[in-house]
């Protein structure tokens, strides 16, 4: 986190290109600017400093992937993994928004990268939490972000469905969603068989331009 523009840059000199820079706080996916511009990453941080504080990066390269599950506070269902993306425009050329399109299943993911995400990332996190007297029942989701050599860094964690990817996860699941909820209410999940459509579901989100900035109407 800097506050200055002289630890702005010590941080883009240690980082180096691509550049990221974060507003310091909620952005609601809006906040991360991307840029391999020297000038345009200053610019960017310079105006964050003005709102308080800024974050300058690392760089993460591979796919990111959002990672569903329904807890119980015991047993644990995962749900089919999907694949978002965020900046705006064609050819990813455009800022970064809240997500553009969303499409599911997720060919990075992989039976192996699944399982690894598991036994790394969401089974320790439940099992933390129960260890810490808090189980967790609800959905999980992480955003992870995938390597081309298959490490997996956790981007962001939240209790919810996450948007636009919950809507092609609607649209292959077979299961009655409110049974799930109400088997992980009463403790049930173990019992539980969740069933998916195989064919592919993709959701693309209609923006007034201008977006994620002001936007024309």
């Amino acid at each position: 986190s800097a506050t200055t523009m002289a630890e702005v840059e010590s941080a883009l000199d240690e980082f180096g290109a691509p550049y990221v820079v974060k507003a310091d706080g909620l952005a609601a996916g809006k906040g991360v600017i991307v840029t391999t511009d020297r000038k345009s990453a200053h610019d960017h941080a310079e105006f964050f400093i003005h709102q308080g504080a800024v974050l300058v990066e690392e760089f993460l390269d591979g796919h990111e992937v959002s990672l569903f599950v329904l807890s119980d506070g015991d047993a644990v269902v995962p749900l089919s993994p999907a694949q978002d993306y965020k900046r705006a425009f064609d050819n990813d050329e455009g800022p970064n928004t809240g997500g553009m399109g969303a499409y599911s299943p997720a060919p990075v993911v992989t039976p192996e990268i699944h399982a690894k995400a598991m036994a790394e990332v969401i089974l320790p996190t439940l099992e933390g939490m129960t260890k810490d007297g808090l189980p967790y029942t609800g959905f999980l989701y992480a955003g992870l972000m995938i390597s081309p050599e298959g490490d997996i860094k956790v981007l962001e964690f939240n209790c919810r469905f996450g948007d636009p990817e919950t809507q092609p996860i609607m649209m292959r699941l077979q299961s009655d969603l409110p049974a799930l909820c109400m088997m992980a209410l009463s403790g049930r999940l173990d019992e539980a068989r969740v069933e998916w459509d195989e064919r592919p579901a993709l959701g693309v989100v209609i923006a007034a331009a201008g977006y994620p900035a002001a936007t024309e109407i």
